[in-house]
């Protein structure tokens, strides 16, 4: 599944327009405040990983330096925990901060360029985390918004063949920019849609030497990653 920024934008627009229409404009102090406060909850949803691998040459995985660069699409599912708190301005301007930590299953495994009737490689995403500003706007229930700030995940990369496998986790960190939609259903209830892009930058894998056996500084490698992630969340307002 390859997410499109223009089609969730598209829809978050799309709904948030639909709900404003069918909510009365009220100035009540009330109403006025009520994105104002702490939160807390959970999201599900799906990701996408775009990767590439490439090995620091004369090694045993790209055959004593052919080199080369694996190209990964990695899939799955997400699930997570997110906390925050918003401020509401009088002018509908919504301000906060939102923390999240998430577990994945984004992972790919696709055949070696080099051996494929042998060799398998495989990149995985095992969590991410985010911290992020947001700047929205509210239409009543509804708020649109748009997010900024730091994010990182734990990514594994591995190399098998039929005798042996070299697995290397490492910490990536980079940037998240997002858009979001909720619908307060209640003063307690927030449910929502939110849309992540984080760069996680590149790093270098290091060879596992004791388990690979004759794998050498050549077959480290270097892993950058990039991923989109679309989630159903559900927040309890305090």
């Amino acid at each position: 599944m390859k997410l499109s920024i223009i089609t969730i934008l598209t829809g978050l627009l799309t709904s948030s327009t639909v709900f404003a229409d069918e909510i009365p404009l009220s100035t009540s102090s009330a109403l006025q405040n009520q994105w104002t406060g702490f939160y807390a909850g959970m999201n599900v949803g799906r990701g996408q990983a775009d990767a590439t691998m490439e090995f620091s040459g004369a090694g045993w995985w790209d055959f004593f330096g052919v080199g080369g660069v694996t190209n990964f699409d990695a899939g799955g599912a997400s699930f997570g925990l997110q906390a925050g708190y918003n401020h509401q301005f009088s002018n509908n301007i919504v301000a906060g901060i939102e923390a999240s930590y998430n577990t994945s299953s984004i992972s790919q495994t696709i055949p070696s360029q080099f051996f494929p009737a042998l060799d398998t490689f495989n990149v995985e995403v095992k969590n991410y985390w985010t911290v992020a500003g947001r700047l929205g706007y509210v239409m009543n229930k509804a708020l649109v918004y748009g997010s900024a700030g730091f994010a990182g995940a734990s990514v594994s990369s591995t190399a098998f063949d039929v005798t042996r496998s070299d697995t290397s986790v490492v910490d990536h960190t980079g940037v998240v920019m997002g858009v979001g939609f909720e619908y307060m259903v209640n003063p307690t209830l927030i449910f929502g849609l939110d849309y992540k892009h984080m760069d996680l930058g590149s790093k270098t894998h290091l060879s596992n030497l004791s388990t690979c056996g004759v794998c050498s500084v050549g077959d480290n490698r270097n892993v950058n990653v990039t991923v989109d992630t679309l989630s159903a969340t559900v927040k309890f307002k305090f």
